[in-house]
């Protein structure tokens, strides 16, 4: 790690330098300038070595360079950087400092000529045990402690002697190769022979600065990669894990990769880009994982691991992801979290966005709230102010995006939130089984870029969705099919009807609208704090058992009457007690059970639009209003008409009472199971007779016998009670 007496011939010490410690009872008050052992007067302190650093032989000997000077204080050996001259050139100075400031300062300036590595042990203020730090000469500032593999790392980054080519070497910045500064970057140094047997070397640029870090490998230990480290081209630091089938053949898909994450290399050079990668063998080994979110105990976002160790990321996007942190938690529990006080539905969106953590600790799979209401109401607001706790408004998503789209975006959100915004620029057609998707936490398997099965996606998230329908009114109206189980896995919550459309309170703002834009504006500047804040309190707690309680707890609170409200009843419980754990950590300022409070509100509120009957049953008796009320006319045939009616994919017919001018419609059996849009026939006539809509038959049987032209035609009988044609009360659900 230093370089030998021997290496370079001993100079002349003009002026003895000093390594002064704050302890008068060590103080090497000369050094011998050759490498051997100088005893001090006091014996107290001696000197073992001194070694000069390597310098640029093409230059005058102008004076003494810098010299590590080894000395032994009581049972520990020490190293100690002495200061060059001050004259040695006007271009270049240095400076040294003692061996018990803990610090390390050296400045270079203009060209360096001073090559080698300065390795010191200084003591720690703390134990007293020796810290090995290191600190080199073209570089100013404080020394740090560092690992074995890092010291080697920075050695390396000296340019060879002709003896090390052909190798490697990695410049973080601009070097100087005793002609001219060269760019910082990725070199290949090799060896080369003239005529006349003189050696020299050759230096080839490859890529800008590009480290590999570490080994990484998946858990099941089958995958492998390594963790590259890098400039882009706007100076950002970058790190990537690198899937190691990258390296195979010319390394076109390396290459691309890396041009997309922002890295530079040199055309010509291609080869030796993928050279140099494969000879990289770290001593380093992390974790890769492929989501976001917990992971042994750790919570792993995109640039740390919160709880800390030897994990990362592993992500195929090029861009970083938008778990941005800007401002600080004051300002946005000031600015944002306070906003929310008073208001049923921002209490609600951001307690939902504290909740995604608290999935996998109460075994939960998911949570999701669809809020519905008039357009321009606030309900965007809600969402954004939600996303400000995890990122930046990038996070806020558009039902608009393709199923990769959204399996992406699903995955990005692991453990966090998904917000999705304007259910009604999705396909009414597709939005089922996009909700089936996503609370079921798992994607679909595809081709990579190597060729071989992409990993399929995981997720456990938090949805929070906006639109001016409820989401079975935006499925229907597309001719989409609407069972109960979306109903429960995103629950519809009105919205838009409050004091000031979404808002109950707008906090001394003119109106509605001036509250919404002064809050979008607070998230556009402070957001990414909340949940980093929120997660620092939940790693390491163990609070499994204490958080099911408190779930349960809220649930209790709740009028639950049947398995559908249940559901619905946890998830709203699970939201609350995440608002309530962060206002708890000090992070929301609300004050204490104002989450609890919203929740039970928005259960209640949730029954009032159920109304007393399942939900399955409500939604099958609106298929078939909705059904008769579009089709009644064109694709039903009066039961006694005389003369040929022509009917287009006949439903089935009419009778109508004579007497009071009740209207029944037979259903044919392909008619009834069209009208019940996807749910089972035998489960769609129990609801219908539930509700007094199905005549029966004999024998209280479903089905019927009607004499229509002539013939006996098995049917089903459905007459709707008078008002809900009229008003279309169960359309409301």
């Amino acid at each position: 790690m230093r370089s030998t007496p021997s290496s370079t011939p001993s100079q002349p010490a003009r002026h003895p330098k000093r390594c002064t410690p704050s302890s008068t009872n060590c103080t090497p008050r000369a050094v011998s300038d050759g490498g051997g052992r100088h005893d001090e007067a006091s014996q107290q302190c001696s000197v073992v070595g001194l070694h000069p650093l390597v310098r640029d032989r093409s230059q005058p000997r102008c004076g003494p360079w810098p010299r590590l000077v080894r000395y032994q204080r009581g049972d520990t050996m020490m190293d100690c950087q002495g200061s060059a001259r001050t004259d040695v050139t006007p271009s270049e100075q240095a400076a040294s400092v003692a061996d018990d400031q803990r610090s390390v300062f050296f400045r270079a300036t203009g060209a360096n000529r001073a090559t080698a590595l300065n390795v010191l042990k200084i003591p720690s203020a703390t134990s007293g045990a020796p810290e090995k730090r290191l600190v080199l000469p073209n570089h100013e500032g404080s020394a740090r402690p560092e690992t074995d593999e890092q010291a080697h790392r920075l050695i390396a980054s000296a340019p060879p002697s002709l003896d090390a080519c052909p190798c490697w070497r990695v410049y973080l910045k601009p070097w100087h190769d005793g002609k001219g500064l060269r760019r910082a970057g990725v070199w290949y140094h090799a060896l080369r022979e003239g005529k006349d047997g003189q050696r020299s070397r050759s230096d080839d640029w490859i890529c800008s600065p590009l480290t590999v870090e570490a080994i990484s490998v998946d858990a099941r230990g089958e995958a492998f990669g390594r963790l590259l480290r890098f400039p882009d081209v706007l100076g950002r630091i970058r790190e990537w894990i690198m899937p190691m089938p990258l390296l195979r053949g010319e390394g076109l898909e390396l290459r691309g990769a890396l041009l997309a994450r922002g890295l530079l290399f040199e055309p010509t050079q291609r080869q030796r880009l993928v050279q140099y990668l494969m000879h990289q063998v770290p001593k380093r080994q992390i974790l890769q994982v492929p989501t976001l979110g917990w992971h042994e105990g750790r919570f792993v976002l995109p640039d740390t691991v919160i709880g800390g160790g030897e994990i990362r990321f592993e992500s195929e996007a090029t861009q970083p992801l938008d778990y941005a942190q800007s401002g600080t938690l004051e300002q946005w529990r000031e600015q944002v979290a306070a906003a929310a006080v008073g208001n049923l539905v921002l209490l609600l969106a951001i307690s939902a966005a504290f909740a995604g953590p608290l999935l996998a600790l109460i075994q939960a799979d998911h949570a999701g709230l669809h809020l519905y209401g008039d357009s321009s109401g606030g309900k965007s607001t809600a969402l954004r102010a939600a996303v400000s706790v995890w990122g930046s408004p990038a996070m806020l998503r558009s039902w608009q995006a393709t199923a990769n789209g959204m399996e992406a975006a699903a995955a990005e959100s692991n453990d966090t939130l998904l917000a999705l915004d304007e259910l009604g620029q999705a396909d009414g057609r597709d939005v089922g089984a996009v909700i089936y998707q996503l609370a079921n936490g798992r994607g679909k398997g595809r081709a990579n870029v190597q060729g071989g099965t992409r990993r399929r996606a995981h997720w456990r998230t938090v949805i929070l969705s906006s639109g001016e329908r409820t989401v079975n009114a935006h499925m229907q109206a597309d001719g989409g099919r609407y069972q109960a189980g979306q109903a429960v896995r995103l629950i519809n919550l009105p919205a838009g009807e409050r004091t000031y459309g979404a808002f109950d309170q707008i906090h001394g703002a003119a109106d509605g609208a001036a509250f919404a834009d002064a809050l979008s504006a607070a998230t556009q500047r402070l957001h990414g704090t909340a949940g980093r804040a929120f997660l620092h309190g939940l790693v390491g707690q163990q609070q499994e058992q204490t958080l099911s309680q408190a779930v349960l707890h809220l649930m209790a609170c709740m009028s639950v009457t049947h398995g559908q409200a249940a559901r619905v009843a946890k998830q709203l419980a699970l939201i609350g007690t995440a608002g309530e754990l962060a206002t708890a950590a000090g992070i929301t300022g609300w004050p204490a059970g104002s989450a609890a409070d919203a929740v039970l509100d928005a259960y209640q509120l949730w029954q009032s639009e159920q109304g007393s009957g399942q939900t399955e049953d409500r939604q099958i008796l609106e298929s078939v209003r909705s059904f008769i009320e579009r089709h009644g006319e064109s694709r039903f045939a009066p039961r006694h008409a005389t003369s040929a009616h022509p009917i287009r994919e006949r439903a089935g017919y009419t009778e109508e009472d004579p007497t009071t001018g009740q209207v029944t419609y037979l259903f044919l059996a392909s008619g009834l199971r069209e009208a019940l849009n996807g749910q089972d026939l035998k489960r769609g006539l129990i609801a219908l007779a539930r509700a007094g809509w199905l005549v029966k038959g004999r024998g209280d049987k479903h089905r019927l016998q009607r004499k229509i032209q002539g013939k006996n035609t098995n049917v089903y009988a459905v007459s709707l009670p008078d008002d809900v044609l009229d008003d279309g009360e169960a359309s409301q659900a």
